[in-house]
């Protein structure tokens, strides 16, 4: 089912410490062990991740006519988030044009 899709993307740092990467990992074990608020949780992930191992992230859903809400955004600095949260605003992803997310969701096909 398309509205239970969920996608994330983050920018990730050149030189993220081995260790950062298991911090994540347990870390979200327990996030996802707890009870499951998606929005809430989503949020919490892309908090998580930033700055251990990305400068910037974000989680979006697929809903069922093919938008992308954004559920969570982080960025290292605080303009940062809220220059993605604009930017998603202003120029919000669509499943029929050129990004390569929307061209996934368009075509069912994955980017080769």
């Amino acid at each position: 089912m398309i509205g239970e899709e969920i996608t994330g993307f983050a920018e990730p740092r050149p030189s993220t410490p081995a260790n950062a990467a298991s911090e994540v990992l347990a870390l979200s074990g327990q996030l996802f062990a707890s009870p499951l608020d998606v929005e809430k949780t989503l949020s919490q992930l892309a908090e998580l991740v930033v700055p251990l191992i990305a400068d910037w992230a974000a989680d979006d859903d697929i809903d069922d006519n093919y938008n992308f809400p954004r559920l969570g955004v982080a960025h290292v600095n605080a303009d940062g988030a809220e220059l993605l949260r604009e930017l998603h605003r202003r120029y919000p992803l669509r499943s029929n044009e050129g990004q390569l997310r929307g061209r996934v969701v368009a075509t069912l096909e994955p980017i080769a």
